[in-house]
């Protein structure tokens, strides 16, 4: 014999309209979409201000999302002329040392 499936019952759910007796858990939450409930108006300013108070979120939607692959390209290429920069300015030591044989 097959098992029901797991269904916690909620005996009684008022969502302020009417109460609901014997109420299983998803359809009260299909329910609660389906009726609308009052809401009380919002305290929220007019203007957000986390771009100012947050300015590393700023710069990732500002700059990141757009210039993504450009900055990881320019980011490439400064580690490795940095590299052939160190290259060159060691290479006269270098040189000396393995003509000299020390």
């Amino acid at each position: 014999m097959a098992r029901k499936p797991f269904q916690e019952k909620i005996t009684t759910y008022d969502i302020g309209v009417r109460d609901f007796p014997d109420l299983g858990v998803f359809s009260a939450s299909k329910l609660i979409l389906l009726v609308p409930l009052p809401l009380s108006p919002s305290s929220r300013p007019d203007s957000s201000v986390g771009w100012f108070t947050n300015p590393l979120k700023a710069l990732y939607y500002g700059l990141w999302i757009q210039y993504r692959w450009l900055l990881l390209k320019l980011l490439i290429a400064v580690v490795i002329v940095a590299f052939f920069a160190l290259f060159i300015y060691n290479l006269p030591g270098y040189t000396v040392k393995w003509v000299l044989g020390v």
